[in-house]
């Protein structure tokens, strides 16, 4: 099953995305692919849903259980959040605080760990 996710991922990234950075997927199975300055948002079967713009560098995603999408900016040293649909929802850790979100994931208590690969550090 893994081998499967890997291909389809793989053939839809290339139908859409022109630099995937990072991918995340959201509990149904859509996946949230972050480029230069935007995060493709691509259904399970391969077509595009839409995207999210205007970001600055985004280089860390990932998705909770009720589906909001998390993105750590490196342009901005934030964190900010977006509705299943890519659609603006809260700002989550204000900009400058995180010298470079290298990567993000969410633990079950609703804490947001991001490696800030400038300080060496994680931070919670």
């Amino acid at each position: 099953m893994v081998f499967d996710v890997r291909i389809h991922l793989y053939e839809a990234t290339l139908a859409v995305a022109q630099v995937p950075l990072r991918v995340a997927v959201s509990p149904w199975g859509d996946y949230y692919v972050t480029e230069t300055n935007r995060v493709e948002i691509i259904r399970a079967d391969g077509t595009k849903l839409g995207e999210i713009e205007g970001l600055d560098r985004p280089t860390a995603i990932a998705v909770s259980d009720d589906g909001e999408v998390f993105v750590g900016e490196a342009g901005t040293g934030g964190i900010r959040s977006f509705n299943a649909n890519g659609d603006y929802y809260r700002t989550v850790v204000p900009a400058g605080t995180v010298s470079f979100p290298g990567d993000m994931c969410l633990g079950k208590n609703g804490a947001i760990y991001v490696v800030d690969s400038k300080q060496n550090c994680v931070r919670i």
